[in-house]
This record gives structure tokens, sequence and C-alpha cells, in this order.
């Protein structure tokens, strides 16, 4: 009968492995959990998805018959109680999709910005667009921009 010359590994490697598997399979747990759970933002001391149901906003897009390249202006109403911080801007038409962001302008409450250009997206009278508002909560890393999806209006292009 033949012996067995070699040897396992020994007490202290396979232990170390061992840990070394768990930290690493512990760290990707965690961080998935962090990806599903999402981090928390909030508008003055409420979560933010609260405070998007007091938005409260109209929104007008036209034609630019002096801009040559067919590109539309906005129009926005702040009617509510929160400044908007910007705005998406999103065409969607027979085979065409089109996006904006806009966030040069804050819209304070009660206030409005008129004509501000939709650079990028060519409007014609008819078309279809949703206006998305996005206001600013604060997170654990500071400021965040958060679009309130549920508040977006339908808004057709006017000539």
């Amino acid at each position: 009968m033949k012996a067995f010359t070699k040897r396992g590994l020994s007490p202290v490697i396979a232990t170390t492995l061992l840990v070394a598997i768990s930290l690493v399979l512990a760290m990707i747990i965690f961080l998935w959990a962090k990806g599903v759970v999402g981090e928390a933002i909030e508008k003055d001391g409420v979560a933010i998805e609260i405070k998007c149901e007091d938005i409260v906003f109209t929104a007008d897009i036209t034609e630019d018959p002096s801009n040559p390249s067919g590109f539309g202006l906005i129009s926005i109403q702040n009617d509510g109680n929160i400044p908007l911080y910007g705005v998406d801007v999103k065409k969607v038409g027979a085979g065409t999709i089109g996006s904006k962001s806009i966030f040069e302008h804050t819209i304070p409450n009660g206030d409005s910005i008129v004509d501000i250009e939709l650079e990028d997206i060519e409007v014609i009278s008819g078309d279809e667009f949703t206006v998305i508002p996005i206001i600013v909560g604060t997170s654990d890393a500071g400021n965040k921009q958060y679009p309130c999806v549920n508040k977006g209006q339908s808004v057709t292009a006017i000539g």
C-alpha cells in the first residue's frame, strides 16, 4: 500500500482564507443592500417624496419661428410653495425621443421663467412633451437633485 505524502493546508492558512472569503461576501451583501434601499433625501426635514406632492406648476412649449434650427421655447409658472431647481423636458414622438434638463434657472415660489430655449430639441406644433419638475433636498452626502416624476405634466407644443 502506498502512503499519502501530500499534506493539507495548515489550520492557520485555512482559517485566514475562510475569514477573507467571509469578509468579501459580507461586503458584497452590504453594497447590494445599500443600492437596493437607496439614500434618504429630505427637504425641510421631511422625506422629499412627500414634498413633491406640494409642487404645482404649469408649462407651455411653443415653436420659435425666429430660430432657423427649429428649437422651441418653454415657459414655466411655479404656483406651488416649493422652489423648482429645474425641469426635465422629454419629447416623445413617432420613433423619436429627445430630452433636455434645464437647470440654469431656479424658479422660486409664485415666480415664472419665460421663453427659455430648448436647445437640441426640435419643436413642431402638436409635438407631445413631458415636463418633470426637479427639486433639491439634502442627504448624508450633501445636496441632491430629485426629479418628481409623479408630478410630471404632459404638454402639447403650440405654434
